[in-house]
């Protein structure tokens, strides 16, 4: 299974996410915040990360970016944008988000998401 953190300051879906990812066995951090993300990143090195484009401290943006640019994270790291309306492509493959994804969103839609980017780690 995978571990995966979340950043974003919005609790009902860090709730609703964690659920999901727990019921599939896979163990979930939390940020919520830009800064608080980049150190879970840099300190328990997650198999994926979805950021939330309107974080506090450092943005999604800046968040990402960062990340992008620190030789300790893998740069396969799939980086996926909550979202709860439209983003600026170009922004986003500027700064290297993998993909992103609705905040609403069917347990389906997550796991389809997860085998995508995970591969075998998505699955038990």
């Amino acid at each position: 299974m995978a571990l995966v953190l979340i950043a974003d300051d919005d609790a009902s879906t860090v709730e609703l996410l964690t659920a999901a990812l727990a019921v599939d066995g896979h163990e979930v951090l939390w940020a919520i915040n830009g800064q608080e993300a980049i150190e879970l990143t840099l300190v328990r090195g997650p198999d994926l990360v979805f950021l939330s484009p309107t974080l506090p401290v450092f943005n999604g943006y800046e968040t990402c970016a960062t990340l992008r640019g620190d030789p300790e994270v893998p740069p396969g790291l799939p980086i996926v944008f909550l979202v709860a309306h439209d983003l600026d492509p170009v922004k986003m493959e500027q700064v290297g988000v993998t993909a992103d994804f609705p905040k609403r969103h069917t347990h389906a839609e997550l796991r389809e998401l997860l085998l995508k980017h995970l591969g075998e780690k998505a699955v038990a």
